[in-house]
C-alpha cells in the first residue's frame, strides 16, 4: 500500500553530542505487509509475519539549517512470529497472543540504523458479538549503529516498556471497525539524554470497500517528556 501526510515534528538527531531539533515535513511512502498461518485450528493460530515499507520526507535542506527530514529518510524491514489462543472467560470469548518481532532500520544518516528486538502480548475479551476490550504489553531491546563520544550522556541503545488499553466496536456485520486505545511507555536509555516517557492516544477506523481493498485512517495525539 501507499500512504501520505503532514508531520509538525520530525525529530532529528544529531550526529555527534549536540543539539537536537524538530522540523516540520510532509512525507509519503510505501509498504507491503502480509502474514501466514502455519497452524489453524478452532483454538490456535501460528504464523509469521512480515512489513516491509520506506518512508521518505518532502522537506529538503536549507541554508539556514544543519539537517533536514529528507535526511532522514527510512527503509524497514519487520519480520516476526506469532501464537494466538482462544479461550473463554464465563461466557465471554477471549483471545490471548504472544508475538516476537525483529525490525531493522536504514536511515542514511549515523543516527538511525535501529535493530530492534521484541516481545509483546495482547488479550481481547468480547462481552458482545460487536464490541471488545482488551490490554496489551511489550517490551524491547533497541541498539543503535550510532556511537556518540561520550555514550552515557549521548548512546540512544535502550530498553522499551509500554502497556496499553483498548476498545473495539464492529459494525456493517463486520465490514468496519474502529478501535480507540490508550498507552504509555518508558525508554531507558543507556544515555540519559535519551531517556523518555511517553503516553499515546488513537482512534483507528478500518473498513472494508470491496474485495481485498480496505481504507484504514487513524489519528491520534502523541506526547514524549
Amino acid at each position: 500500500g501507499t500512504y501520505a501526510g503532514h508531520v509538525t515534528n520530525v525529530g532529528l538527531s544529531a550526529d555527534s553530542a549536540g543539539e537536537n531539533r524538530e522540523l516540520e515535513s510532509g512525507y509519503y511512502g510505501a509498504a507491503i505487509q502480509g502474514s501466514y498461518r502455519f497452524v489453524q485450528t478452532r483454538d490456535w493460530n501460528l504464523g509469521v509475519s512480515l512489513y516491509a515499507g520506506r518512508v521518505v520526507y518532502a522537506r529538503e535542506h536549507r541554508d539556514d539549517e544543519s539537517d533536514a527530514p529528507s535526511e532522514y529518510n527510512t527503509s524497514v524491514l519487520n519480520p516476526g512470529i506469532y501464537a494466538q489462543r482462544r479461550l473463554s472467560f464465563g461466557t465471554m470469548p477471549l483471545t490471548v497472543g504472544l508475538a516476537y518481532n525483529f525490525r531493522r532500520e536504514w536511515v542514511s544518516v549515523s543516527a538511525g540504523g535501529l535493530n530492534s528486538h521484541s516481545i509483546s502480548a495482547n488479550a481481547l475479551l468480547h462481552p458482545t458479538r460487536g464490541f471488545a476490550i482488551g490490554a496489551f504489553a511489550e517490551y524491547a531491546d533497541e541498539d543503535f549503529s550510532i556511537v556518540f563520544p561520550d555514550p552515557a550522556l549521548n548512546s540512544r541503545d535502550a530498553t522499551r516498556f509500554a502497556v496499553g488499553i483498548l476498545a473495539q466496536l464492529k459494525l456493517n456485520r463486520g465490514r468496519t471497525r474502529i478501535t480507540a486505545s490508550y498507552s504509555h511507555g518508558e525508554n531507558q536509555a543507556e544515555g540519559s539524554n535519551w531517556d523518555n516517557t511517553s503516553t499515546n492516544v488513537e482512534i483507528r477506523v478500518q473498513s472494508r470497500l470491496m474485495g481485498p481493498v480496505f481504507v484504514d485512517v487513524s489519528g491520534g495525539l502523541y506526547d514524549k517528556d
